[in-house]
């Protein structure tokens, strides 16, 4: 049996995930929180978090074309936005310092 695995496919697949996410290509979900928009992907979102999943999967679908708006009441605009580059990056970021290294 023969297998290829390229080199680099997994930081070049989270590169790319990142960068749509940044250009708000293909976000289909609006996360809001005081009064703070971050885009991101459905698919992102009910991959990493079975929570997200299951609330993703029993809303409405917004028209098409559109992307669907979830409020976030819980936090404020600083955890929203870590919380994104946590599922997106797998880091969790802190005002000088950096965790989530080994």
């Amino acid at each position: 049996m023969w297998r290829y695995q390229r080199p680099g496919f997994k930081a070049l697949l989270l590169a790319e995930l990142q960068r749509q996410r940044r250009c708000r290509q293909f976000c289909d979900k609006v996360l809001r929180a005081e009064g703070v928009s971050v885009p991101a992907h459905s698919y992102i979102l009910s991959a990493l978090s079975p929570q997200l999943s299951c609330a993703l999967s029993t809303a409405p679908a917004p028209p098409s074309g559109q992307s669907q708006l979830l409020d976030f009441q819980v936090f404020g605009a600083c955890t929203l936005v870590r919380l994104v580059g946590l599922l997106y990056s797998g880091r969790w970021w802190e005002r000088g310092r950096r965790r989530g290294r080994k």
